[in-house]
């Protein structure tokens, strides 16, 4: 049987499809919960929701199923094809988001064509900028690219909960340990790349973005503390 737009589950060897499945499964089970029992507090959320390219962090990924309901299926994830991300786009999946597949270094033109065309037909994109394969928390210049291209802002986003455990992985990839979660987020605002920058342009974009995350992520370690006392 063929799986859904956006999942090639059925492309990969038997044993790679059971652990995905289990995984996937067992993850969107997890934070279905948190879902469903979560606090949250939002800093800065924008007053209307334009097409945006929202940019977070590889590791904070499970920010993402604090999206409201109504708005995952006009935004879009970018995950690769690679194993561990069929796991990530069969969770997303599971939450409602849109999928499209490929990476800013694989089909990178073809991926890039897909993300552009999902922002002029007005939705938006979640773009973990120091994905596939890192380093840790440093912004790729895609990102640039894409904005610059596109026309749209890219408006940085990132969550936050004093419980949780990180992972040794490349991303210092985070989970929640709570299932009544109290959560946070901050929102940045819109950032517009011009479309004539050149390359020297981009790359202040891209450390203006990245210092700009760094700086929201302080920002909201000492609002959450305060809001919710911990």
């Amino acid at each position: 049987m063929k799986d859904k737009k956006g999942i090639y589950l059925h492309e990969k060897p038997l044993k790679v499809q059971w652990k995905v499945r289990l995984v996937a499964d067992a993850a969107f089970a997890y934070l279905h919960q948190l879902d469903a029992n979560k606090r949250l507090y939002e800093i800065n959320k924008p007053a209307e929701r334009i097409p945006a390219i929202y940019a977070l962090w590889h590791g904070y990924q499970w920010g993402l199923g604090l999206f409201e309901q109504e708005i995952r299926p006009k935004t879009n994830i970018l995950i690769s094809k690679s194993n561990d991300g069929e796991i990530i786009a069969r969770l997303c999946d599971h939450l409602g988001f849109s999928l499209i597949r490929g990476s800013m270094r694989r089909g990178g033109d073809t991926a890039l064509r897909e993300m552009i065309t999902s922002l002029e037909n007005g939705e938006s994109i979640a773009f973990t900028v120091d994905g596939p394969k890192g380093p840790c928390q440093q912004v790729k210049k895609g990102l640039i690219k894409l904005a610059k291209l596109s026309k749209k802002p890219i408006i940085p986003f990132v969550p936050y909960t004093g419980k949780k455990i990180s992972f040794n992985s490349w991303d210092k990839c985070q989970v929640p340990t709570r299932i009544f979660l109290k959560a946070s987020i901050i929102y940045g605002n819109p950032i517009y790349v011009p479309e004539d920058a050149d390359d020297s342009i981009e790359e202040e974009y891209r450390q203006k973005v990245e210092n700009y995350m760094f700086e929201l992520e302080k920002d909201l370690i000492i609002e959450h503390k305060q809001y919710w006392r911990e």
